[in-house]
């Protein structure tokens, strides 16, 4: 892997996203307060955490694009349980956890043994997903819940809101795994060579579920996070947002055919398009621009990268580790 290239794009991005915050600043200097930045992160707590589980799908080399469906299918069945059986806020939380790790699996399961492309299998789930909520639930909204869901969700932490704290904790914990674990190196091994992987040992079918379900569950603490915001449930909610993870993930240098990843660089992608899009609006411009906008900015770094790459692909060996 193209290691040290690889570092430095992803620190470029967060010197980008600062020159970025400066510039929108010297504008409406409201917009570099601590204090609106904390506000921003909060109120996008879902994209971090969502990230994190595409990430994994992302390094083995696969897409998951039935994560805005598994958000919202999973957010409005843990609402309908609120407001029917009463059920407290960490019972909400666990549930949201098993629904996702559950919706995971069966994207797992599905991509290892029918051996079909990921992007196939999680467009069937994304439609599948939804209408099954839609056919049981019955409801295509639920507003009002509990006060106790939205009070969890103004909670502090030594002055840091409790969404943010989840960030810093998932993160924490989707870097050990990579980083530190076996199922970390496999997940690594496979999206770079499959057959190699496969020789030195690594159970693909084991690696492929795990990291499907590990989105699964990112997709249910998001959701969770989602009710502690708004306190209500949409089932159309988050539709396409599956192309919004991958190019903050694409941008932070994660690589589109598996292989490599960091959760830093997911951090600083994630960032970068959440600071582009509320700067925009900080200066007023329409939000109609903002995904041309968004998408050119895209298109340039992207290309930039890939000129770079052919131009130093002889320079650095590529190494797993």
């Amino acid at each position: 892997m193209k290691k040290k290239h690889r570092l430095g794009r992803e620190y470029y991005l967060a010197i980008i996203s600062v020159v970025f915050v400066l510039l929108i600043s010297s504008i409406n200097p409201n917009f570099i307060k601590i204090s609106e930045l904390i506000d921003l992160f909060k109120s996008n707590a879902v994209y971090f955490i969502g990230a994190f589980g595409v990430l994994l799908v992302m390094i083995l080399g696969g897409i998951d694009l039935s994560i805005g469906s598994m958000i919202a299918s999973i957010a409005i069945i843990v609402a309908q349980c609120l407001k029917m059986f009463n059920i407290n806020v960490w019972q909400a939380f666990i549930l949201a956890c098993i629904l996702g790790v559950i919706f995971g699996w069966i994207n797992g399961i599905l991509v290892s043994k029918l051996n079909v492309s990921s992007v196939i299998i999680t467009i069937a789930t994304m439609s599948i997903y939804r209408g099954m909520v839609k056919y049981f639930i019955q409801t295509r909204y639920i507003l009002q819940l509990p006060e106790g869901i939205t009070r969890f969700g103004r909670l502090t932490v030594a002055g840091i809101p409790i969404q943010i704290i989840f960030i810093i904790v998932i993160g924490c914990i989707t870097y050990f795994i990579l980083k530190y674990t076996t199922m970390g190196r496999g997940i690594y091994a496979i999206g770079g060579n499959e057959k190699q992987a496969i020789r030195r040992g690594y159970d693909k079918h084991k690696i492929t579920i795990f990291t499907y379900a590990y989105c699964g569950l990112m997709a249910g603490i998001s959701a969770f996070i989602h009710l502690t915001l708004i306190g209500e449930a949409y089932i159309e909610g988050y539709a396409g947002y599956e192309i919004t993870f991958i190019i903050m993930l694409v941008l932070g240098g994660v690589s589109i055919v598996g292989g490599y990843g960091s959760v830093k660089g997911a951090i600083f992608g994630v960032a970068f398009i959440i600071l582009l899009k509320n700067g925009f609006t900080y200066i007023h411009i329409s939000v109609f621009l903002h995904k041309i906008l968004i998408a050119i900015v895209f298109t340039i770094l992207v290309s930039y990268n890939v000129i770079y790459n052919k131009k130093n692909e002889k320079k650095y060996s590529v190494e797993y580790d």
